[in-house]
């Protein structure tokens, strides 16, 4: 059906469609008002090669010690990958995000090409959202010393740590309210369209059925005439019936004569 045609059967059935629709703006503002809102805040990292270098050289047995995760090419990318890997791990955001709070945080390169951690927080307090990018960035830290620690690498050969972006103030966000309002928006005008259809739709079955039985009746009466009056339901039966009597009657009377 066309849109001018809805548009027909929606002013048609005003009665019901105003009101299904008033409600269904209801409900989106209600769902808009009592969603929550999230804050999020953001952090990024940079790791760097220490100014002394990957490697250490020592003057009395002329030993070269290298830190294993800077003795390969792009070995600062793949570092930040297998910390961005080992922070999105569901035992560590476990750790770091409180149970039943809807505290989140993602992290990422940043789509930016380079050793960069990017960390995201999101949280219904915005003081949450500013705290988890804390703790993320410094879960980082942390996990990077601990992997070079175990590797034995000289502690003159960490990698560098910069802080890039500091953890952002938060910043509040609706897009999540908008959806959920779009949401009941959208069910509601169908339930309109719905109703509105079924009303019309159950409106014409009962004019048909209604004009069914006016002609079923019409039908009826005339039978019953007909029943009432026997030459009449002989004449419906036999068309040549009433020429006939007339023969017959005409042949008597000549006889007679």
């Amino acid at each position: 059906m066309d849109f001018w045609k809805t548009l027909l059967v929606l002013v048609r059935r005003w009665y019901v469609a105003v009101p299904v629709f008033v409600v269904a703006l209801g409900a989106a503002g209600f769902v808009f008002a009592t969603t929550p809102a999230y804050y999020d805040s953001t952090g990024l990292l940079l790791l760097t090669t220490p100014p002394g270098g990957s490697v250490v050289e020592s003057d009395p047995l002329q030993k070269r010690t290298l830190n294993p995760l800077l003795g390969f090419d792009d070995g600062l990318k793949i570092s930040a990958t297998m910390l961005i890997q080992n922070l999105n791990s569901p035992a560590v955001m476990q750790e770091l995000t409180t149970a039943g709070s809807g505290d989140s945080y993602s992290v990422s390169n940043g789509q930016v090409d380079g050793p960069f951690i990017a960390v995201k927080a999101d949280s219904k307090s915005p003081d949450n959202a500013r705290k988890m990018v804390e703790k993320v960035l410094a879960r980082a830290r942390q996990e990077l010393d601990t992997r070079q620690t175990t590797l034995q690498a000289p502690k003159q050969t960490f990698i560098t740590v910069s802080e890039v972006i500091t953890p952002t103030q938060p910043v509040k966000q609706v897009s999540g309210k908008m959806r959920g309002a779009g949401a009941a928006l959208v069910l509601g005008i169908a339930a309109c369209l719905t109703v509105a259809y079924g009303l019309e739709s159950y409106s014409v079955r009962r004019r048909r059925r209604t004009e069914g039985g006016d002609d079923a009746e019409t039908g009826a009466g005339a039978e019953d005439s007909a029943t009432a009056d026997p030459l009449a339901l002989l004449e419906l039966e036999e068309p040549g019936g009433s020429l006939a009597r007339q023969r017959n009657s005409s042949s008597l009377h000549r006889a007679s004569s």
